[in-house]
């Protein structure tokens, strides 16, 4: 049975609140997880959208769901979203017991090679002899 939390301002949203604590698979989770994202992106969400989708949460324990974020303004705007999305998932779920926990991660930086000079001597770093090579045969990069 599903009921709406009592609180102070009747204005703001409620949790949705309930007794169901069915045992869900993470397939299932993570269905109901993207089709959340694809609401948000059809309200123009875009960064919600972008921080639900960007990485995969993870299933903890049997209902604790951990969301990497990569800076506290990724986990404010987690956190403003909270209720609707608790009140997406639970009841579809049917678990009214699961949580969302937030873990601050860094991404790793890719360096993209742009030039032909970039793209050779990332190369070489990798194989040494290609600039034996280079010199043996008269070779130019910058073709």
């Amino acid at each position: 049975m599903e009921r709406v939390a009592a609180g102070d301002d009747d204005k703001e949203p409620k949790y949705i609140t309930g007794d169901a604590k069915e045992v869900f698979n993470t397939a299932q989770f993570l269905d109901c997880w993207n089709a959340y994202s694809d609401k948000v992106k059809e309200e123009g969400k875009i960064n919600v959208y972008t921080l639900l989708s960007t990485s995969e949460p993870l299933l903890q324990d049997d209902d604790v769901i951990l969301v990497h974020v990569e800076h506290k303004l990724q986990e404010g705007l987690l956190q403003d979203e909270m209720i609707e999305l608790l009140n997406y998932i639970r009841p579809r779920l049917k678990n009214f017991n699961i949580s969302i926990k937030t873990k601050q991660v860094t991404r790793a930086v890719v360096n993209r090679l742009y030039t032909s000079a970039e793209k050779y001597q990332y190369l070489v770093e990798k194989n040494p002899k290609l600039e034996e090579l280079r010199k043996k045969f008269n070779l130019d990069i910058n073709s």
